[in-house]
């Protein structure tokens, strides 16, 4: 009789001891995953940080001449003033997003035509000093965005938030507005 308890306690304690063991096996496993996805974040955000430390000069020159439109409104400008350099920007971030850099900085792209959007609004109702103020505002909080991108003292964790938080908006405006050859067909349906 002892040695059938002795038998069924180290028959017991070899089971525990498995189960000890497997367990151990799937916590390293888990370890050992999440090691590999901590360092594939870090290579994704050390890609992310060089991609954007090297926007286009095109780029660069967009950004620039944008903020320039935002220099213009500080010091104060009248319609003629404004339209003109609203116009010479645009021709400069038109050029920028049609380019394979603006395409490949699709984020910069868009925060851009997001800014001269509202720029181009205050342009086209000058007279409106309401309509004209929240566009200027607008542009000004949109362009934030660009200044962030833009920056070489972002950290990486906060540069990819800023990238994420812009595609989602990319995302969700696409997904609201129709596409070009929607439109186009919804034109030629009339």
């Amino acid at each position: 009789m002892k040695d059938i308890d002795l038998r069924v306690k180290l028959d017991a304690a070899k089971a525990a001891r498995d189960r000890l063991k497997k367990l151990l096996d799937e916590r390293q496993q888990i370890e050992a995953r999440k090691e590999a996805d901590r360092k594939r974040e870090e290579e994704a955000l050390r890609a992310l940080v060089s991609k954007w430390r090297n926007v286009p000069k095109a780029g660069r020159d967009a950004y620039n001449s944008v903020k320039r439109i935002q220099a213009r409104i500080e010091i104060g400008v009248n319609q003629a003033q404004y339209a003109e350099v609203v116009g010479q920007v645009w021709a400069e971030v038109k050029g920028f997003v049609d380019s394979p850099g603006g395409k490949e900085f699709g984020e910069l792209t868009y925060v851009l035509l997001m800014v001269m959007e509202e720029y181009r609004s205050a342009a086209k109702f000058f007279h409106e000093e309401l309509i004209v103020q929240t566009s200027w505002h607008a542009a000004s909080v949109i362009l934030q965005d660009a200044d962030e991108l833009m920056s070489t003292d972002l950290n990486e964790k906060v540069l990819a938030q800023r990238v994420s938080c812009i595609r989602s908006q990319m995302e969700s405006k696409a997904k609201r507005e129709p596409s070009r050859r929607e439109r186009v067909n919804a034109t030629e349906s009339e």
